[in-house]
């Protein structure tokens, strides 16, 4: 299946469901362009105006955002971080 970017929608729960795939590539500098690694697999400002600003209970998304403490919180306790 195939969520495009952007995309939203509301849960027959009731709850918003926003989808933002894409990412950057950690090991950038390992890569070839075109290759290994491609330019549109990032997230553009594009890809962010298409999302909007509104709230979702629910993100889809490639990986987590960057310092997302309860997830970080999670991670630590785990052992899985």
């Amino acid at each position: 299946m195939h969520i495009p970017r952007g995309y939203r929608t509301v849960l027959v729960s009731g709850a918003p469901l926003a989808a933002l795939g894409g990412a950057n590539s950690v090991d950038i500098g390992h890569r070839v362009l075109g290759r290994s690694v491609w330019a549109e697999k990032s997230i553009t400002e594009s890809d962010l105006a298409t999302l909007g600003t509104g709230l979702a209970d629910v993100l889809i998304g490639h990986d987590a955002p960057v310092d997302l403490p309860t997830l970080d919180t999670w991670l630590a306790a785990t052992d899985r971080g």
